[in-house]
């Protein structure tokens, strides 16, 4: 997964797998440690894109919590014209503090800038 990267969003990440048929019994094994993982580095929302023809890969995010939470009209090129992307997402209901505080991403006001400005 890779998180998003800004100071408001960095509570959200996006997922991308794919699986052989020969491990899909532990693709839920695999979404739950994500999951594990993600919380523990301040990430509550996980998202995936997802074709809309690609129902088996649909259909381990659905047995592993995710939900259809957007569709995004005609966003795919395949052989036989255009279909939708699936966004598929899992909130925590769990609160995280910020992984990074707002000072350390670009084109935000550093803590020593906030202090003279306040001095003035």
């Amino acid at each position: 997964f890779e998180r998003a990267d800004s100071f408001p969003e960095q509570h959200v990440a996006s997922l991308g797998f794919r699986t052989t048929p020969e491990y899909v019994g532990q693709a839920g094994e695999l979404l739950e440690a994500i999951t594990e993982e993600a919380k523990s580095i301040s990430i509550r929302t996980l998202q995936i894109a997802i074709a809309a023809c690609d129902e088996a890969q649909a259909d381990l995010a659905r047995l592993a919590g995710f939900t259809e939470e957007a569709r995004l009209k005609d966003r795919l090129r395949s052989g036989e014209g255009f279909m939708d992307l699936l966004i598929y997402s899992q909130t925590s209901p769990e609160m995280v503090e910020p992984f990074r505080p707002v000072a350390d991403y670009y084109g935000t006001r550093k803590n020593w800038q906030r202090e003279r400005i306040l001095d003035r």
